[in-house]
C-alpha cells in the first residue's frame, strides 16, 4: 500500500521548490544580466563597425583620387620628357 505523505514531508517538498525557485531566480538574474550587457557588446560592435566601413569608403575614395592624379604626374612627365629627349635629338 502506498504511504500518503505526512505534512513534514509535504514541507520539506515544498522548502526544497521554494529553495529550487530562488537558485533559478538568481541563475535567472545572471542570464539575464549576461544578456543586456551582451546586447551592449553588439550594438557598440555594430557602431564600430559602420564607422569602419565608412572610414574605409572615404580612405578608397582618397585612394583613387591620388592615383588619378598620379596617372595624369605621370603622363605629364612622360610627355615633357619626350619633348625634351626630341629638343636634344634636334640640337645635334
Amino acid at each position: 500500500m502506498l504511504k500518503e505523505p505526512t505534512l513534514d514531508t509535504r514541507s520539506e517538498e515544498v522548502q526544497k521548490l521554494k529553495e529550487e525557485i530562488e537558485q533559478l531566480k538568481r541563475k535567472n538574474d545572471v542570464l539575464n544580466n549576461d544578456m543586456q550587457s551582451l546586447q551592449h557588446e553588439y550594438l557598440n560592435v555594430k557602431v564600430d563597425n559602420e564607422r569602419l566601413i565608412k572610414k574605409q569608403k572615404v580612405d578608397k575614395e582618397c585612394i583613387m583620387g591620388i592615383t588619378q592624379e598620379l596617372t595624369a604626374t605621370k603622363a605629364e612627365l612622360t610627355r615633357r620628357a619626350r619633348e625634351w629627349e626630341a629638343t636634344m635629338h634636334a640640337e645635334r
